[in-house]
């Protein structure tokens, strides 16, 4: 039965990850409700409860900023926005309490395996579409060439199959079952061929940046570098001879190569896996044969030291670079202009260009300057971004965790954040950890890295996994300190969790109507996008966005004065969209499509169908 706690948060992930990320308020809403519900079920069955003090100062880190974000709705000038960032932020407290509550230190690795079995059948599936391009195009509609479903952000795919290597790796250097380590090793084929098919550089780097700190993590460095080694063999091969599938990565590739290549890519992946094995059986057979006491252990440490050190010094000299003019050169290199690639998509993998990063973070830090005690609120960089004139595509992310919780939740936003991320990271390595929980901690350290320059805070399934794993981090330091509730806390706890059941259902059902209103609008059917508008702006009062859908649907039907009445009604809810002030204007004649037309180029000065719509009212006169 200890299995079943483990089992129900992995089922949550693995529908999380695979509902395009978790992108959407709607994978939130029932992915919380059945947490919330686990949660409630757990407070009343269970004989005891014994809680870590550092896991419940996460939790209430985590609940501090979810109340934050929601708060800063009272300033944001978007209130539904803002709310809406903050039920996404409860899913994560959902996700460690339901942790907190069901694991025990002794259940740790359990839970890992259960995560690690979660991002292992997404890459799975991933490298499937890419093996089967007949059934799965190579193009996607958003990534183009690159490897992203099912989540939709070859990224965000990356980042969570990187973090999933590392945190095979652990299990690998670990002890305990062969099987399972074996099992682990053959995992991280897939996992790095769909890293590869990502082309996404962070990636790569969070990968590395992982395995140092697990490497950090662990109580035994030599062992865990040893078999760092071991487990490495069978995935470079992989991805040396994946270089070799030009159809897969190569753009404009016909489609009988793409399906040539699909099919030996289809055979290479097993085939590395029990390469994979094999060489972790090996190491079964060496390490079994090699005792090393500890003072040779330190010896061979500091010989690898030197030995690394020397490598890179020598590096240096070869190419004739200092360590500053490197960094002079790899800045410049990240400021450029996106680069074009046409040929094979490994090129990208060479490229430092940040893709335009730099003026996203500027941005994000504009935003602060002007709002240097509260930030501007949740979810409203997408405003700020379109309000420069310089803006010439549209972004809704600053592509950076960090500079954007602080553009828009302030200095206390980003204090709560940093804490409560940094808060496992920093008992795991102040403490020493085996190998299965170094590398989670590497797998955790790898996502926090990554989530600094791109959007993996959004992807709310990705993260929920590295909050599983931060909480089983905690956990693992359980017996440290803990905390026994009085009796009178198990009913006040359970009241507190059927009230948030409550409120994230009515939230579940709002944006689900919201979400058919836009599906119908997309595909006019006018009446049944009015109809469910109508729904969602009776259960979401505050946010202005059924009010927009309702004002399109008429637009579309023609009513202009409903969809004027609709529009406004929107607009002194949230006067800061552009894209309603735009409509509102296509609604309107004479002077008032004039003063709209004016107010949404103000808001969006840059925006082409703006500018247009502009050009040719002054043309007529």
């Amino acid at each position: 039965m200890r299995v079943v706690p483990a089992l129900l948060v992995g089922a949550v992930l693995l529908g999380l990850v695979s509902s395009q990320g978790g992108f959407f308020a709607t994978s939130w809403g029932w992915s919380s409700l059945v947490l919330l519900l686990a949660i409630a079920v757990v407070l009343v069955l269970r004989d005891a409860l014994a809680l870590g003090r550092v896991e419940l100062v996460f939790i209430g880190l985590l609940a501090a900023l979810t109340a934050w974000t929601a708060l800063s709705a009272a300033w944001s000038g978007s209130a539904g926005t803002s709310l809406v960032e903050a039920q996404r932020t409860f899913l994560f407290v959902a996700v460690a309490g339901i942790i907190v509550l069901t694991a025990q230190a002794g259940d740790v690795s359990r839970y890992l395996l259960v995560v690690l079995s979660v991002i292992t059948i997404v890459s799975l599936y991933a490298l499937l579409t890419r093996c089967w391009p007949a059934r799965y195009p190579l193009v996607h509609n958003l990534a183009g060439y690159r490897l992203a479903r099912p989540i939709g952000y070859w990224n965000g795919l990356g980042i969570l199959v990187a973090a999933g290597a590392v945190l095979a790796l652990g299990f690998v250097a670990g002890y305990g079952a062969r099987a399972i380590r074996s099992a682990a090793a053959a995992t991280s084929v897939p996992l790095v061929l769909t890293l590869y098919f990502t082309f996404s550089r962070a990636g790569w780097i969070a990968l590395a940046f992982g395995i140092l700190v697990a490497m950090a993590a662990t109580r035994e460095r030599l062992r865990f570098v040893g078999w760092t080694a071991v487990a490495g063999v069978a995935p470079t091969l992989a991805v040396v001879a994946a270089t070799r599938l030009r159809a897969l990565s190569t753009l404009q590739a016909g489609a009988s190569a793409a399906a040539h290549d699909g099919v030996r890519l289809a055979v290479l992946t097993p085939v590395l896996a029990a390469v994979a094995v094999a060489f972790t059986l090996l190491g079964f057979a060496c390490e079994q044969r090699i005792a090393l006491s500890p003072r040779r252990r330190r010896r061979i440490g500091a010989l690898l030291v030197v030995v690394v050190a020397g490598g890179a010094a020598a590096a240096l000299v070869a190419i004739g670079r200092t360590p500053a003019s490197l960094a002079s050169r790899a800045y410049d290199s990240f400021i450029v202009p996106r680069p074009t690639i046409r040929g094979n998509l490994d090129q990208r993998l060479l490229s430092f260009s940040g893709n335009g990063r730099i003026e996203l973070w500027r941005t994000a830090w504009r935003e602060y300057r002007a709002h240097p005690l509260l930030g501007s609120g949740a979810g409203t960089y997408a405003r700020a971004w379109a309000a420069d004139p310089k803006a010439d595509f549209p972004v809704q992310d600053a592509h950076g965790l960090y500079i954007e919780t602080l553009g828009e939740l302030g200095p206390v936003g980003l204090a709560l954040l940093l804490g409560a991320a940094l808060l496992p990271l920093a008992v795991t390595l102040r403490r020493g950890a085996r190998p299965a929980v170094a590398g989670a901690a590497g797998a955790y350290a790898a996502y926090l890295l990554h989530a600094g320059v791109d959007w993996d805070w959004e992807l709310a399934g990705v993260t929920a996994v590295v909050v599983a794993i931060g909480a089983l981090l905690l956990v693992e330091r359980r017996h440290t300190a803990v905390v026994t509730p009085a009796r009178w806390t198990r009913p006040a706890a359970v009241t507190v969790v059927v009230v948030f059941a409550l409120v994230v259902a009515a939230a579940y059902a709002g944006n689900s109507a919201l979400a058919r209103a836009g599906s119908s609008l997309g595909h006019h059917r006018y009446a049944k996008a009015a109809g469910e508008a109508t729904r969602a702006a009776r259960l979401m009062p505050w946010s202005a966005a059924p009010h927009v859908l309702l004002g399109e649907a008429a637009l579309g039907q023609g009513a202009l004065p409903v969809a004027r009445a609709q529009l406004r009604k929107a607009l002194a809810l949230d006067d800061g969209d552009w894209q309603t002030w735009l409509d509102l204007a296509l609604a309107s004649r004479g002077r008032a499509r004039g003063r709209a037309l004016d107010r949404a180029s103000e808001l969006y000065p840059s925006n082409p169908e703006i500018k247009r719509l502009q050009e040719r009212r002054g043309s007529s006169g």
